[in-house]
């Protein structure tokens, strides 16, 4: 089952990345939703964002992405 929402502690792990790199590469690219306090995101848009952050490297190219649950 794939999850909708997520919690900022539960993001960091499913993109396996430290506060950092997420707050500075991720966070920016998504819609925080704040339910008391807390910040959640779609699942979704934490994908677009991976995918986008990957499109954009130079390391990357020529190869092709996907997501495997």
């Amino acid at each position: 089952m794939k999850r909708l929402l997520m919690h900022y502690e539960t993001a960091l792990e499913y993109v396996d990345m430290d506060e950092g790199l997420f707050d500075a590469f991720i966070a920016p690219q998504v819609t925080a939703l704040m339910f008391g306090g807390e910040p959640y995101y779609l699942t979704e848009q934490l994908d677009d964002a991976v995918y986008t952050m990957m499109e954009q490297s130079p390391i990357t190219k020529g190869f092709e992405l996907h997501l495997v649950e």
